[in-house]
């Protein structure tokens, strides 16, 4: 029987196959992604000329998050602005900034309790996480309390500049800032500032180059 009907439905598809081809796909998703951006826009505060690229995407607090102009956003982003943590009845008022032209690459991660603002025309890197906060410190305290029970802690705001590219993988840490015209190398883990127009890598990562130092 299931061989009968793996060969009906062989038959069936088959004349489709011709029809939906790659260039049919293409203006198909491309239809469905206008639509998911004009969704998912009106969720924002602001998000002018928002663009989705594929489904779905994850969004927690979305009144607080300010989107600038013609942002883009990738498939299996998540990005969080919370104001409430049921595990230890905290509250907060985040403010979580995308500047104009920001473009965040597939399965990236922005969370948010403090602040985090990220500058015009930057780019984030697939994979990329980028937080303002902590499950709990690494006081004994808190160590001796499963991880979701601990409480949300933030060493402060997450900052960075225009024109800056975040390589995939990476990790920016709670406190960090990140000046103009940075790269940050792939797989590096930020946990201290970037001045302006450096090279950064590694993890921790650190500044090898600095285009300034040449002038």
């Amino acid at each position: 029987m299931r061989r009968f009907l793996n060969a009906i439905i062989s038959v069936l598809s088959w004349p489709f196959a011709f029809i939906w081809n790659a260039r049919v796909s293409a203006l198909f998703n491309s239809v469905v992604n206008r639509m998911y951006s004009r969704i998912i826009a009106h969720r924002f505060n602001g998000a002018r000329g928002l663009r989705v690229f594929g489904r779905p995407i994850m969004v927690t607090g979305a009144k607080n998050i300010k989107v600038g102009k013609n942002v883009e956003i990738c498939r299996f982003a998540r990005i969080d602005a919370i104001q409430h943590f049921p595990n230890t009845g905290q509250n907060f008022t985040p403010e979580l900034e995308l500047g104009d032209n920001v473009v965040i690459q597939i399965s990236c991660h922005i969370g948010c309790i403090n602040k985090v603002k990220i500058g015009d025309y930057t780019t984030i890197g697939a994979r990329t996480y980028i937080t303002d906060h902590t499950h709990g410190t690494v006081e004994l305290d808190d160590l001796k309390l499963p991880p979701r029970h601990r409480k949300l802690y933030s060493k402060g705001p997450v900052i960075i500049g225009k024109y800056v590219s975040i390589g995939e993988g990476c990790a920016i840490m709670p406190g960090v800032t990140i000046g103009d015209n940075v790269v940050i190398g792939a797989n590096s883990v930020v946990t201290k500032d970037v001045p302006s127009f450096c090279v950064a890598c590694g993890n921790p990562a650190r500044v090898i180059r600095n285009q300034l130092d040449k002038k």
